[in-house]
């Protein structure tokens, strides 16, 4: 397992590859209840200006929207 803060990797919702970071303990919370996910060590958040996607790191098909209220 690494450190790495941010990483760039493709973001669905961009539709580029964007700067991603991980999740906030806010945002691992929202992942874990909402989308019963149990490990999110693995999922990323992508840090472009007003973009609320929640990416598994090594299934881009994994993906979730954060709701508004967690807008940067």
């Amino acid at each position: 397992m690494t450190n790495e803060v941010e990483r760039e990797r493709h973001c669905p919702t961009c539709k580029s590859y964007e700067q991603h970071r991980h999740l906030t303990p806010e945002e691992d919370a929202w992942l874990r209840k909402t989308a019963g996910e149990t490990y999110t060590y693995d999922w990323w958040r992508c840090k472009k200006t007003g973009c609320r996607t929640l990416r598994n790191h090594g299934v881009e098909s994994r993906n979730v929207q954060l709701p508004e209220d967690f807008d940067d």
